[in-house]
Formats: structure tokens, C-alpha cells, sequence
């Protein structure tokens, strides 16, 4: 139980890292105002956002974030095949389709060998973004 204590509050320390980091950047209105509530104790696995400068964002860190390992880009996950194989309409989940092209999944689970050269980066390239 002490391991599972200890990853909890290192989840919730990088996540308020990220926050410090777009909450300074043009992402700012697009990270959930439910990161900022104080009631709540959010342990994520992931900072998720969406904006539509998702594309860019993905180009200037994508040597550094597998961003192939991304959730839910696509209304039908975790396949290499056309979503139409499975019957899926393009256009049926219109909001799904939408949102899975501006959505940032960034990891909360960061091994602390790397932790700051990750945060270092990740920083200067967020906010040097307009």
C-alpha cells in the first residue's frame, strides 16, 4: 500500500506541473477547469485537454511523447483497421470524430530519471506557442 501512496502523490505533483505550464500558455482555456478544482483529488494516469492547436503542439513535441500511444483518437479505439470494417459511418460521431483530432493525452507516470528534462521542454516548447 505505501508504493500505490507514493505514486498517488507523484501523479497528482506532475499534474500540478502541467498545470503551472499551460495555465501560462495560449492552452490555457482549453484544459478543464475541473484540474483547478480544490474540492476534488484528481490522480490521473494522463492531462488531457483538447484544442485545435492540438496538431501543432503534437509537431513540436513529438520527438519527445509517443504520441501513437494517444487514447481515443478515433470513436472506435484500440485497432489498426479502417473504422468502416466494423460498420462505423464516418460522420455518425460527429463530436467524437471532432474531438479525437484536437485531443492531448499527456502521461502522468514519468520515470524520475527523465522528469526534468521532460518538464524543461515540454515548457519551452508550450510556451513559446502563440
Amino acid at each position: 500500500m505505501e508504493y500505490f501512496e507514493k505514486e498517488k502523490e507523484r501523479r497528482k505533483q506532475i499534474l500540478e506541473r502541467y498545470l503551472e505550464i499551460f495555465s501560462k500558455s495560449r492552452f490555457a482555456n482549453d484544459v478543464s477547469k475541473v484540474y483547478y478544482n480544490s474540492d476534488l483529488s484528481i490522480v490521473p494516469l494522463r492531462f488531457v485537454f483538447y484544442s485545435d492547436k492540438s496538431n501543432l503542439l503534437i509537431k513540436k513535441t513529438s520527438r519527445l511523447i509517443d504520441y501513437s500511444q494517444i487514447w481515443f483518437k478515433k470513436p472506435i479505439i484500440a485497432t489498426s483497421f479502417d473504422l468502416e470494417s466494423f460498420g462505423y459511418k464516418l460522420g455518425s460521431c460527429p463530436r467524437s470524430e471532432k474531438i479525437g483530432k484536437q485531443i492531448i493525452n499527456l502521461p502522468c507516470i514519468i520515470p524520475e530519471d527523465v522528469e526534468e528534462k521532460y518538464f524543461s521542454f515540454l515548457k519551452k516548447v508550450v510556451l513559446s506557442m502563440k
